[in-house]
Order: structure tokens, then sequence, then C-alpha cells
């Protein structure tokens, strides 16, 4: 007995041991092959995303390939609309280079002049901004630019492969019931009870989930870019659509993308609005906009449906965000979704799904 006992340890000890070493395994390959791997995960989120629009026009007598194409179309043209923006805006940064660096450098002189009358110092202008952006704030700014606009030139050369796999996968999807039903022995399960129905469920709830956060998560970041452009343009400053785009956009970024949205109207603020009176109402109002969506708003309607607390947000944050950049930090929600549910299903990683659950499931065990 106590010979079997050692060995069922062992036994367990061992396939601990091979559990860990398969999951550092697979997180490497995401890694290693993040370049094929990301245009094929954005396929899935955006199929699950254009699912209900699909089967619903296929519900009304619209052959399957038309609504499938129907779909994906809309999502190039979004995709087409966010890039043509982005794209006018920085022609239009472009364009107006001469403006923005006389009031740069206008701004930077009267608060050196401020400096230098209050506290008798003398600044020069040079060292500042050497200091700060390595020589040339527009310069550091276009940079930026050039910089960002490659990344969107290096997501366009892997755009048509994600079009592809979309089309694939979308098309696929729409009659996910009989898939599901033939990959759980393709016995008709109809009359038998939802337990026995383990892969449909877990996908419906991972549909369900990710459909309800990228819904709110819409309204959520179209009321920021809204309030953001709103403010900026009340209170003059150029590339206020530029502004309200960029809140928009960085509001899909859980927790800090929001906060980085602040940091643009921030700067030109500081050199284009007059005294310090009307720039800290605007910086107050943009925030008052961050708080009032970010956390009371979206939490209200979101709630935590998706069975993930904060902190399992920020470490996923952090943790795709290292494998997969900008476009991780996108998709970490959904992957902790898709994670959950996956480990909800998976023997001996309860105390995993326990570490990730919200603090209302927590309350309500241990009351």
């Amino acid at each position: 007995m106590d010979i079997q006992n050692r060995m069922s340890a062992q036994l367990g000890i061992i396939a601990r041991i091979l559990t860990y070493f398969f999951a550092f395994t697979i997180i490497y390959l995401m890694w290693l092959l993040k370049s094929l791997l990301i245009p094929f995960v954005l396929a899935i989120f955006f199929a699950l995303l254009l699912l209900p629009m699909t089967r619903w026009l296929i519900s009304r007598k619209i052959p399957k390939l038309l609504a499938t194409v129907f779909s994906a179309t809309l999502l190039f043209l979004a995709i087409f609309l966010v890039i043509f923006t982005i794209g006018a805006s920085a022609g239009r940064l472009v364009n107006n280079y001469a403006v923005l660096e006389a009031g740069i450098d206008a701004q930077i002189d009267d608060i050196l002049l401020s400096i230098r009358e209050s506290f008798n110092i003398d600044l020069e202008r040079t060292h500042i901004i050497e200091n700060m952006f390595g020589g040339d704030f527009l310069g550091f700014l276009f940079k930026s630019t050039t910089d960002f606009a490659g990344k969107l030139t290096n997501f366009g050369a892997s755009f048509m492969i994600m079009m592809i796999y979309l089309f694939a996968i979308l098309a696929g999807l729409t009659n996910y019931e009989k898939y599901f039903e033939y990959l759980e022995n393709g016995r008709d399960r109809r009359g038998e009870d939802d337990s026995h129905h383990v892969l449909l469920n877990a996908f419906e709830e991972i549909h369900g989930s990710l459909f309800t956060y990228m819904k709110i998560k819409f309204i959520a970041s179209f009321a920021t870019g809204l309030g953001y452009g709103l403010i900026a343009y009340f209170f003059g400053l150029k590339f206020y659509l530029l502004i309200g785009f960029i809140a928009f956009a960085l509001n899909f970024i859980p927790t800090i993308g929001s906060i980085i949205a602040t940091i643009p109207p921030a700067l030109l603020g500081l050199f284009f609005l007059d005294s310090a009176v009307p720039y800290f109402v605007m910086l107050g109002l943009m925030l008052g906009v961050q708080m009032t969506v970010g956390n009371i708003i979206e939490p209200r309607f979101q709630g935590e449906n998706l069975g993930i607390n904060f902190m399992t947000v920020i470490l996923g944050l952090v943790f795709f965000g290292f494998l997969w950049g900008v476009i991780g930090m996108l998709l970490s929600v959904p992957m902790l979704v898709l994670a959950r549910v996956v480990l909800k299903t998976t023997k001996g990683a309860d105390w995993i799904v326990r570490l990730m659950a919200p603090y209302h499931e927590v309350q309500e065990e241990t009351s």
C-alpha cells in the first residue's frame, strides 16, 4: 500500500512538472510564432463578433456565401476607415508643421521668460528640448507618428491573410451547433441534460462574454472619444478630431488606454492654450469624462459578467502586451476569457479559475 501511495505521489509530481513544461512551451511558441498567430487570433476574434449578424442574414434566406462576404466586407470597410482617418490626420499634422513649430517655440519662450523673471533662472530653450525630446520636439513627435505608421504598414501586410482566415472561420461558424454535435461523438444530444454539451456550452459562454464585452467597450470608447474631441474643440485645440479618435481607439486597451489618450491633448494644450486656468480646466474635464465612463458607466453595464477580477485583467494586459505588443493588449481580455473557459473544463485547474474569480463570487461563497 505504501509503495502504491509513493508511486501515485511521484506520478502526480511528474504530471505537474509536465503540465508546467507544456504551459511554458505554449507561451514560448506564442511569442516565437506571433507573426503567424496574431492574424489567426484576430480572425477568430472578429469572426465571433460578426457571427450574430451573419447568422441573422442567413435566417433571412440570404445565402451563406453572400452573408459571409457582406459581414467580412463591413469589417474591411471599418478597418479601412480607421487607417484612412489616421493617415489623413497624420497628413494634416505634417502640413501644419510650420504652424506647430512656431506655436511651440513661442510658448516655450513665454514659459522661460516667466521662469527668468520669477526665479532669476536663465534656461536655454534648446537645452530643454534636447533633454526632453532628444533635440527636437516636433522631430520626436513626427518620429513617433512615423513609427506608428510603420506598425500600421506591418499590420497591413498581414491584413489579407487575416481576411482569408476570417472568411473561412466565419463561414464555418455559421453552423457551429452541428460541428460541436459531431465532435461530441456525433450523437443527438438535444434531449439530454445541458451538462453533456460541454463544447457547445463552452463556445457559447466564450462568444456571449466576448460579444457583451465588445458591445459595451465600443459604446464606452465612443463616449470617451466624443467627449475628448468636443472638449478639445471647445478649447480651440487643433486636431480635435485626431484627439477624439485616439481616445476612442486607446480606450479599447483595458485600464491604461484612456490614461494614455490624455497625453496628446495635454501636450498640445500646454503649448497652445494661453494660460494655466483653461489648461487645467480642459484636463479636468477630460479626466472627468475618463473617470465617469471608465469607473461608473462601463462597470455598471459590464459588471463582472466576464468572471475575471481586476488584478487578473492587469496581469493579462502586461503578459499579452509583452508577448504580442499593442495587439496583445487589445486582445488581453478576450484571451483571458478564453483561458478561463478552457481552464474550467481542465482537470486540476480549478484553483487558477478561483484565482481569476471576481470579488462578488468570493463574497457569495464566503458569506
